[in-house]
C-alpha cells in the first residue's frame, strides 16, 4: 500500500555494528543469458556459492536482548547519577547551613 510506510534499519550499517543482528545470503541462483533462473534435470534451482556472504536484512528479533541489556545498563547509570546528585545536594545544604 503506497499510503503506508515502515521504519527500519539499513542492514549493511547494522552489520558493521554487529553482524549477528543480520542475515546473509551465501548463494545465488545461476542465470542463463536471458536472465532466467537455471534448473537441473530434477527441477532444482542451480546455485553458486558466493565467495563472501552478502548482507540481506536485519533480524529485528535479535535486537530485543541487546536493547534490554542497554536499557538495564542505562537504568543503573541513571540510578548512580541520581544517588550522586542527592549526595551533592545534601553536602551543599550542609555547607550552606540549611
Amino acid at each position: 500500500n503506497p499510503d503506508h510506510s515502515h521504519w527500519g534499519f539499513i542492514a549493511e550499517e547494522v552489520a558493521e555494528i554487529d553482524p549477528r543482528l543480520c542475515f546473509f545470503k551465501t548463494t545465488e541462483p545461476d542465470l542463463d543469458d536471458d536472465g532466467n533462473i537455471q534448473h537441473d534435470d530434477d527441477g532444482n534451482i542451480i546455485e553458486t556459492t558466493l565467495d563472501e556472504p552478502v548482507v540481506e536484512g536485519v533480524q529485528y528479533d535479535r535486537m530485543i536482548p541487546l536493547l534490554l541489556k542497554l536499557m538495564k545498563d542505562q537504568k543503573e547509570r541513571i540510578e548512580t547519577l541520581e544517588a550522586q546528585n542527592a549526595d551533592f545536594e545534601t553536602r551543599i545544604a550542609t555547607l550552606e547551613g540549611n
